[in-house]
């Protein structure tokens, strides 16, 4: 079965979840020290908002971690989009 957009977008959100929490960064420490929104981070967190190429260069800095890793899964696989 084929993914759809929002599969796509869902499963971004899991990765920066997935990352975040990996990093030890708490959602209220994203907002203080990068200037993300709480409710924003809660929104791409849950695949609700798609992040901006500006938004995932900044989380993947703040995560230490390439913005193309957000496309993969755990396991290292592509995330299908089509």
């Amino acid at each position: 079965m084929a993914k759809t957009g929002w599969d796509y977008q869902v499963e971004i959100g899991k990765n920066i979840r997935r990352y975040r929490l990996e990093s030890g960064i708490s959602q209220r420490e994203m907002e203080r020290k990068y200037c993300i929104s709480r409710t924003y981070l809660c929104k791409l967190e849950s695949g609700k908002h798609c992040p901006s190429i500006e938004t995932l260069r900044l989380l993947a800095k703040a995560f230490g971690i390439t913005p193309s890793m957000f496309f993969f899964d755990v396991e290292g696989n592509e995330i299908p989009y089509m």
